[in-house]
């Protein structure tokens, strides 16, 4: 079963809105939420990051969430580092910082995402020469780890090895994909939901979800849509 729209995108345009703790609660959010709770991410740690701090985010645990989208912005996930940008930019979990937050923004926009490059953008007109001169130092830190030229190669390698785990027939022992969720059952060895979504459009199994080049440009199909994200408002009481 597959997993509907990213919640990335979903939440990029909350979290550039003071209207996003009530965003939060929404029946969409949550939904999403609980798809993600039943998506497979065996060998994906890009998407072990962003689903677990999309999940801390969401009950404002903001230490927590930063700290897996760290994991996940290791592995090449870009609505991970975007998150963290945004996180920066409204302080949360972090003080405040508009040099970071534009940094780790410039850094999720480096494959051209229209969402994340609007984003960046407005934040990059509100800093003054000063600042974006630290702002380019920071980003060449922080590529030199986190970038794709340093992170996609890693991310690749998880996933031939996930893939070199898969029985030949696939009619035996399946390597986990029945436990849920997989990062925490598939050690505990209690079974889990039988209820498997997976972001790849033909299924789990799918050379899109472990051919490294396949996954990164089914990754970018999904993550070129286009969501209009405004300036911070303030909240009206």
């Amino acid at each position: 079963m597959r997993i509907g729209r990213p919640l990335a995108l979903l939440l990029l345009a909350l979290a550039a809105t003071a209207q996003a703790d009530d965003s939060m609660e929404s029946d969409r959010v949550k939904s999403t939420l609980r798809d993600m709770d039943k998506t497979s991410t065996w060998y994906h740690d890009d998407l072990f990051g962003e689903f677990a701090g999309f999940r801390y985010y969401a009950q404002k645990r903001y230490a927590e969430a930063l700290h897996y989208f760290e994991i996940g912005a290791y592995y090449a996930d870009k609505p991970s580092q975007i998150s963290i940008g945004l996180m920066y930019l409204k302080g949360e979990g972090v003080s405040a910082d508009a040099v970071q937050a534009l940094a780790w923004m410039d850094l999720a926009a480096e494959r051209g995402y229209p969402a994340y490059v609007a984003a960046r953008d407005r934040v990059a007109a509100t800093l003054s020469a000063e600042e974006l001169s630290r702002v380019a130092v920071l980003r060449e830190h922080l590529a030199s780890r986190y970038g794709d030229a340093a992170a996609k190669p890693r991310l690749a390698n998880e996933l031939r090895e996930g893939r070199r785990q898969m029985t030949g027939s696939r009619a035996g022992f399946d390597n986990g994909v029945r436990f849920l969720p997989l990062d925490v059952l598939a050690h505990s060895g209690q079974p889990g939901s039988m209820d498997v979504r997976t972001i790849c459009p033909q299924g789990f199994w799918d050379a899109q979800c472990w051919e490294p080049d396949q996954y990164f440009a089914m990754r970018d199909r999904q993550l070129n849509a286009t969501v209009e994200v405004g300036p911070p408002q303030e909240k009206q009481k």
